[in-house]
């Protein structure tokens, strides 16, 4: 399958990787539409704090379930969601208390962990978040739809950064569409 990889300030690879199998508690899913944001700009020009390259990135995304794990309960292939970007423990005194805002061990995909941007993703099944089927997979991205400024096809994913260093604060937000529907 095909992912993009920023491999260092500003430069975006795509590579061929072997599709990844779901444990028993993870889900596959086909990335339909994926937010560019401007958090993953500042990755693009070194400035986020927390990330290192090269990295994967994209962390606002939508799609449809491909396969789930032998363990997985209530979710089904065809499913249209997206899924919390956020990686807790669950296990640190932070996340006993409910916090897992300030887990010990907190990470967000796209910056400390890979991220959707490729075709198929990985996800544990309880941050999946299911989408109603009227649900565009814009909004399942981001539910801010008047945001939206344009969209990209995924082989076009250096230009959507491209285009948001041209445009500024006019591009609210970049959708990199894997599939057009």
């Amino acid at each position: 399958m095909k992912q993009a990889v920023m491999t260092s300030p500003g430069v975006i690879e795509f590579r061929n990787v072997p599709v990844p199998k779901p444990g028993p508690e993870e889900v596959l899913i086909r990335v339909r539409r994926i937010g560019v944001c401007g958090s993953d700009i500042h990755v693009r020009h070194g400035r986020h704090p927390f990330t290192s390259y090269p990295v994967v990135q994209g962390h606002e995304f939508s799609g449809v379930i491909e396969v789930v794990g032998k363990r997985v309960k209530g979710l089904r292939p065809g499913r249209k969601v997206t899924a919390t970007p956020q990686i807790v423990c669950g296990r640190c005194a932070p996340c006993r208390r409910g916090d897992y805002h300030i887990c010990d061990v907190f990470r967000v995909q796209g910056f400390q962990a890979p991220g959707c941007a490729q075709e198929l993703f990985l996800v544990l099944a309880d941050q999946i978040v299911p989408l109603p089927a009227s649900f565009s997979f814009e909004q399942g991205a981001l539910v801010t739809v008047p945001l939206e400024t344009t969209h990209f096809p995924f082989d076009a994913y250096r230009a959507a950064y491209d285009y948001a260093d041209r445009e500024g604060e006019r591009s609210m937000k970049i959708f990199v569409d894997l599939e057009t529907n």
